[in-house]
């Protein structure tokens, strides 16, 4: 398991509600991120770049 993949969830950057990983598709090709209090997702092929997509923020991105 990568550092990414037992890196802490941040807050979902729309509502700040608590987000949770999931992997509970029918055929297990996509790992989810979703927030549990807006249904906020995001979905990736592997866990760590999901967790990694998540986590990242836009003033991150920009040089803030």
């Amino acid at each position: 398991m990568t550092e990414t993949e037992n890196t802490k969830l941040k807050p979902c950057p729309f509502c700040g509600g608590e987000a949770e990983y999931l992997n509970n598709n029918k055929f297990n090709m996509l790992c989810v991120v979703m927030c549990k209090r807006c249904g906020a997702i995001i979905a990736k092929v592997k866990k760590h770049t999901a967790i990694e997509a998540w986590n990242k923020r836009s003033d991150e991105t920009n040089g803030k």
